[in-house]
């Protein structure tokens, strides 16, 4: 799929620029609308984060033998 040529907050049509990469909820915006808080993104970052999180402290830590001399 072609990204989109302008902005898609609703009350901007900016022009993106070629270099425009797509936010988390699958849209693009301007620099001005690209931060999640700017553009009322529906992402979940914070339950991401948290299941990332999650991920890591599961993992066991297991710390090297040292060799006895």
């Amino acid at each position: 799929m072609e990204p989109p040529k302008r902005c898609e907050e609703s009350n901007c049509k900016r022009k993106l620029a070629l270099t425009t990469s797509s936010c988390k909820c699958k849209k693009y915006f301007c620099a001005k609308h690209g931060p999640a808080e700017d553009h009322n993104c529906t992402f979940d970052y914070r339950g991401e984060h948290a299941r990332e999180l999650q991920k890591t402290m599961n993992k066991s830590i297991i710390a090297e033998k040292v060799d006895p001399i």
